[in-house]
This record gives structure tokens, sequence and C-alpha cells, in this order.
């Protein structure tokens, strides 16, 4: 057979394969219609999820740091904060607050993807991360203006002492106050994946005993190395600031002697005049089209605001004071406790209560008056 036979027959076979090929692969057209089913079926299994964890796939049982303060397992026992009557009410008004925008935020998320957006789950994504965030910023409040320092110190030395360290460090909270880099966040999430392909690699579901008992060692091996790995990311500064945040307290014996919030406190504590966020919510009420819920949520967060501005007045003397460059001339920390506590309190509204768009409104009105 001739060469140019040969090739016209190699033609021939490789045609005819690759015709056999087309006809059992589906056309574009079709990979598209089975794509959007598929898509269509997660977005309908994402809503389906979304309404039915209020109802039965998740319990309220309080928030860490929130209201597990006043009533969950870890806190109501040996730890047990001795809270004053108006404390705990605050704690559990502001806990209320987040559980209530959680499940708003997951209905909303329903009625959302109900409506086939094809971008669900960058969407999905960014509203699971407001939730954790109003979480965060929630948390921050207590600390910063529900409980006194003494209390916010011993609960703080508990939270970080009573866990691995990656899990603490990774805390957004605790990762601002030791000035955690973008740098170190990265690495700690590379040290949490190697610890758990290290675990990945053991047989855990071992009924042998011999083998057991080596792998609850390697699993503990694994623990230390994943503590030492985390804490080795801090830098000396960092390590410092860990090491005051840890230092051993003591459970403070009684509750503390704080003022309750008088209708003469309530009227001169104005939150509007305080914070440019919450004066542009009270100024634009209508055109943000704030639902009858979102203003009595954001009502709810004002009155626990005014619960932790008139207490953070106070605690100026009371252990608020640090070394300035003269360390004979003490420096009043209650300013910027109140700063913060604000802040904090603007975020838990404009990601837990606002929806996305009317949070990039004020947001914006804010940012163009300032």
């Amino acid at each position: 057979m001739s060469r140019k036979k040969i090739w016209i027959l190699v033609i021939v076979v490789v045609s005819v394969n690759f015709m056999m090929i087309l006809l059992r692969v589906p056309t574009y057209s079709k990979w598209s219609a089975l794509q959007a089913e598929d898509h269509a079926r997660e977005r309908q299994e994402l809503s389906e999820g979304f309404r039915m964890i209020p109802v039965f796939g998740s319990k309220h049982d309080y928030y860490n740091m929130i209201g597990a303060l006043v009533h969950g397992g870890f806190w109501s026992k040996e730890n047990k904060l001795p809270l004053t009557k108006e404390q705990a009410k605050a704690i559990m008004k502001l806990d209320g607050l987040v559980w209530n925008a959680t499940i708003k935020s997951w209905l909303a998320d329903a009625d959302y993807l109900d409506g086939n957006p094809p971008e669900f789950r960058e969407y999905v994504a960014r509203s699971k991360a407001r939730r954790d965030e109003t979480i965060s910023h929630a948390q921050r409040m207590v600390s910063l203006g529900l409980l006194t320092e003494p209390q916010a110190a011993f609960v703080m030395q508990r939270y970080l002492s009573g866990s691995r360290h990656l899990y603490p460090i990774s805390d957004p909270n605790v990762q601002e106050l030791l000035g955690i880099t973008k740098n170190q966040k990265m690495k700690l999430a590379e040290v949490g994946k190697e610890a758990n392909a290290r675990e990945a690699r053991l047989n855990l579901w071992s009924v042998d005993q011999k083998e057991q008992k080596q792998i609850r060692a390697a699993m503990d091996a694994n623990t230390q190395a994943l503590d030492a790995a985390a804490i080795g990311i801090l830098t000396p500064s960092q390590l410092e600031i860990w090491s005051r945040l840890t230092a051993e307290r003591s459970l403070p014996a009684e509750p503390p002697d704080l003022p309750a919030l008088s209708n003469a406190e309530a009227a001169r504590i104005k939150i509007s005049d305080l914070s440019p966020t919450f004066r542009e919510l009270a100024e634009r009420t209508k055109a943000l089209g704030l639902s009858a819920d979102q203003n009595k949520q954001l009502k709810g967060l004002e009155e626990v605001m005014q619960h932790g501005l008139l207490w953070i007045g106070p605690r100026s003397t009371e252990g608020a004071k640090v070394p300035a460059k003269d360390p004979k001339e003490p420096v009043d920390q209650a300013p910027n406790r109140r700063a913060e506590f604000i802040m904090h309190a603007e975020q838990v509204a404009l990601l837990g209560i606002l929806t996305e768009r009317q949070a990039k409104q004020v947001e914006a009105a804010v940012s163009n008056k300032n």
C-alpha cells in the first residue's frame, strides 16, 4: 500500500472515531441545559435548607461570648460570671437581636434564591460572611461595653485557654487584638490544612484496641503540633499581647457596681448624635424602605448601646488607665472604648439588620457627608 493511501486510511479512521465521540457527547446546548438544571436543583435545595434551619435545623442555644455568658453550659458552671440584672438583660437583648437578624437573613436568602439568580453562589457566600461578621461585632460590643474590664479580661482568658490555639487565633476579634496581618492569616489557614491532612491519614475507624491507642497518641501529637505551629506564627510583640490576654485571672466575686439606665440617662444618651450611621438611619427611614421589624431591631440595638455607653463612662477610673509617655500620667481609655463600641454597633446594624442594598446606601451617604 502506498504512503498516500495509508495517510488517507488514517484520516478516515480518525474522522470516524471523532464522529462517534461527537455522537456520544451532548451538544453545547445540551450541556447548557444540564448545567442550568443542576443549578436550579442546587438553588432549590439551598432555599429549602434556609427555610428549614429556623424551624428544625438549628435551635437557638445562645451565641458564644454573648448570650452564652448568661445561659451557656461552659459559662454557667465554674466559670459563671456574677452579672447585674441590667447586664444580663442587655446581653440577652443583644443576643436576641443577632438571632433575629440571622433568621431574617436565612429567609431573605431563600426568597432571593427562589428568583433563580445566576450568581447565587457568590451571593450565598457574601450573605454567610455578613452573618458571621455580625456575630463577631456583637461579641466585641459585649466585651467593650456590656462587661466591666475585669469581667472581659476573665472571659477572654478562659476563651483563649480553653481550646486549641489555632481556633481562638483565627477568631476575628482575637486577631484584631493581636494585630494579625493578612500574610499571617494565610499561614494560619495553611497550618490548619496540614493538620487536617495529617489526621486524614489516620485510620479513625479502626476497632483494634492497640491501633486505637496509637491513633489517639497520634491525634494528641497532631494537636500539640497544631498549637505550636499556630503560636509560632505570632511575632514577639504579638506573643507579649497573647501572654497578657492568657494570664491566669480569678473569677470576680460579686457583680459590679453599675448604674441602671434611667429614663433621664436614656434621654441624655442620644445615639443619633454620637453616630453618623444611626443619624442617617433616623433621617432616611422612609427613603431606605426600612420595615417595621427593622425599625424595632434598630431601636433595640440603640437601647443596648445606651447601656454600654453609660457603663463605659464610670469605668474610666476602674482599671482603664494605662501608662502614657510619662508613666506618671495615666491616659483615660474610655473615649477610645466608646468609639470602638459605637463602631461595632454600627456594623451590627449594617451587616445584621439592614439588607445589603440598604447598607450600601447608608455607607455611601455617610461617606459623602464626611
